[in-house]
């Protein structure tokens, strides 16, 4: 039986945790002198906010966020932290494959999903953050613009029609070099605090079973209460997810965290009403379209 909910909409993430407030606190906003104002009704424990830096893996730290409050769930404590980009590091030369299967026609960029962290720790497994980093200066912030570029051009030449036969084996060389260079070498053995392991046995020491979470979204273009692919850029190796009616989407959420359960949500921060600058998401009752300029 499934137990928990990764909910997903569209691009960005977020985990719905955070951490434990004093009761009767007062209302929260969103930045100084705002009309916006917030209550928190419920709050479920969370580990501290890391920082992906210029880098578009929101995905992966969202989603390391969610395992982490699961954990504290299950008993086993705050002290995990996870690192996000040993599933970065995993899922470019997965995404590279795809990328240059479909001829350069899908999504090759740093951008994805949480059915990406899924899929990754269970071909892979996870590591603890001090383990791998992912960065070669620990004092310096992530940046994956030269890599991104440079992973970009590898795979657009191999990927070029114009090539008679794909060398997968040097191209894979490439990537697997590329992302050591910049990232640093995934570790296949570690020792964390007088143990050793693997990263496939480390997952296993969690407790946590990856096959026990799902994939929820609410569209209209599909049938509800069936799966299908959501076609998003992001959604690069198109994995399925279960359509539910927003209303019931919306009780699923509010019975997860009534019950104790944080759940991972993703969001399209393309929208007008995402105000980044303004820590602020809005989504009006009245279109955008129907708006005049001053509303």
């Amino acid at each position: 039986m499934k137990k928990i909910f990764i909910t997903s909409l569209a691009i960005c993430s977020f985990t719905f945790s955070q951490a434990q407030q004093a009761p009767y606190q007062e209302p929260l906003s969103n930045m100084k002198g705002s009309e916006y104002k917030f209550t928190v009704v419920k709050s479920l424990d969370a580990n501290a906010v890391q920082n992906q830096g210029q880098t578009g893996t929101c995905w992966s730290f969202s989603s390391m966020s969610f395992f982490e409050s699961e954990l504290i769930r299950m008993g086993k404590g705050k002290d995990f932290n996870m690192a996000e980009m040993f599933i970065a590091r995993k899922a470019y030369p997965l995404k590279a494959d795809n990328y240059v299967r479909m001829h350069g026609r899908a999504n090759m960029a740093e951008g994805g999903g949480f059915s990406d962290v899924v899929n990754v720790i269970k071909k892979y497994g996870i590591v603890p953050e001090e383990v791998y980093p992912g960065k070669k200066n620990p004092k310096e912030a992530h940046n994956h613009s030269v890599l991104e570029a440079t992973l970009k051009g590898i795979t657009s030449a191999v990927a070029d029609d114009k090539n008679n036969k794909i060398d997968f084996e040097a191209m894979h060389a490439a990537v697997e070099s590329t992302c050591d260079a910049y990232l640093g070498k995934s570790p296949e053995k570690f020792t964390y605090k007088g143990k050793e392991y693997t990263p496939k046995s480390y997952y296993e020491s969690t407790g946590i079973n990856i096959d026990d979470y799902v994939f929820l979204t609410s569209f209209t273009h599909h049938p509800f209460y069936s799966k299908f692919t959501l076609e998003v850029p992001d959604n690069w190796n198109w994995d399925q997810m279960y359509n539910l009616p927003l209303n019931e989407f919306q009780e699923v959420m509010q019975n997860a965290i009534n019950t104790g359960f944080t759940f991972a949500w993703a969001s399209d921060v393309s929208e007008k009403g995402f105000k980044f600058k303004e820590g602020l998401a809005v989504v009006p009752e009245m279109p955008f379209s129907e708006m005049s300029d001053a509303e």
